[in-house]
């Protein structure tokens, strides 16, 4: 089944996807040289090596840590592990965790965010004021992005905390935080029995094709989900990339840097456009709603016809038609995004 989540290879700007303008690290050149040796042997089951070169890198112990198939299938299979008897949702988020549950013949509960002006906030008071068969309580799995995809903002840590502390188990998305202007609101220092923290290197090094994942949690969890899924989930080079990308500090500090002034200046440009309202966030893109007399469908097939490729985020539940999500390209791919959509307007 396909899930639209953007992308699209015919153009020749794809800010449909959030993946790092700067493309992968060069130092992956030596693993891709190898490639030929490592398809032809099995893997490690469990992806050791990675697992033991990120649990150095965050601090955690390998019993703790999973290396998987992306952050789309480590989310699956907490959502499986915990087995909940609900799942909590803040919409618009990203559509996987919903599925997530619907493969688990979970139900879910999508709590709608609040949009004030330009700026998101996420109803953690009402949630944890829920009286009755709603409240929130043990059993309940909360599922939250840090930040939020689509709309980029962060919910405090102390609320987070708080859904912990009432009973539910929160499984915190870090997938796009390493390259945010705010990496400090992180949740791996409290992983623990009621808190999970799920990551994506496919979005911080730019390797959609390699499909890599990290899930931190308590160990018993873990050790339940190695248990539930597929041996080999993490093929040979995927595993011996994700070693690699475990030692890009420097790599990650100009990318956190590109991204900023590239953001503010995307983000600056498109709410020069009359009628447009950008709203606040810290992450690699530019959410951005329409006028009332323009759609986003017109708007993307206008600069799909330029060459660019911009997701249309009416297919979040939440968003109207007239919501438009730019991923932060390189300094000339968004001036010629800028560019486009100046001649489109």
């Amino acid at each position: 089944m396909r899930r639209d989540h953007g992308g699209d290879p015919q153009a020749r700007i794809d800010a449909s996807v959030n993946v790092n303008p700067m493309g992968p690290p060069p130092s992956l050149d030596a693993v891709f040289r190898r490639a030929r040796e490592l398809a032809a042997r099995y893997p490690e089951v469990d992806a050791l090596s990675a697992r033991e070169a990120w649990a150095d890198r965050l601090g955690v112990s390998v019993e703790s840590l999973l290396v998987g198939n992306g952050a789309s299938e480590l989310i699956s299979l907490t959502v499986r592990a915990v087995a909940p008897r609900r799942v909590i949702v803040f919409d618009p988020c990203y559509s996987e965790y919903v599925a997530a549950a619907r493969a688990a013949g979970v139900p879910s509960v999508s709590v709608p965010l609040v949009l004030s002006r330009d700026e998101w906030k996420t109803p953690c008071d009402e949630l944890l004021a829920w009286e009755g068969g709603e409240k929130l309580c043990e059993g309940d799995l909360v599922i939250v992005g840090q930040p939020n995809n689509p709309t980029g903002h962060f919910v405090e840590p102390e609320s987070l905390l708080a859904f912990a502390a009432r009973g539910a188990h929160v499984l915190v998305d870090e997938s796009f935080l390493a390259l945010s202007s705010e990496p400090a609101h992180s949740l791996l220092s409290h992983v623990g029995d009621r808190i999970s923290v799920v990551a994506s290197l496919t979005k911080t090094f730019c390797v959609p094709g390699l499909r890599l994942g990290l899930l931190a949690a308590a160990q018993p969890l873990v050790a339940r989900i190695s248990r539930m899924r597929d041996p080999w989930s993490v093929n040979g080079i995927a595993a011996e990339a994700a070693v690699e990308l475990a030692a890009q500090d420097e790599y990650l500090a100009r990318s956190r840097a590109l991204l900023c002034t590239e953001r503010a200046r995307m983000s600056a440009a498109v709410a020069a456009l009359p009628g447009v309202r950008v709203t606040q966030g810290v992450a690699p893109w530019v959410l951005a709603e329409l006028p009332a007399q323009r759609t986003a469908a017109r708007l993307c097939a206008d600069l799909l016809a330029r060459g660019i490729a911009v997701r249309d985020a009416s297919t979040f539940p939440g968003l109207s038609a007239r919501w438009i999500r730019t991923g932060i390209r390189s300094p000339a791919e968004n001036g010629a995004i800028i560019s486009a959509l100046m001649e489109v307007w």
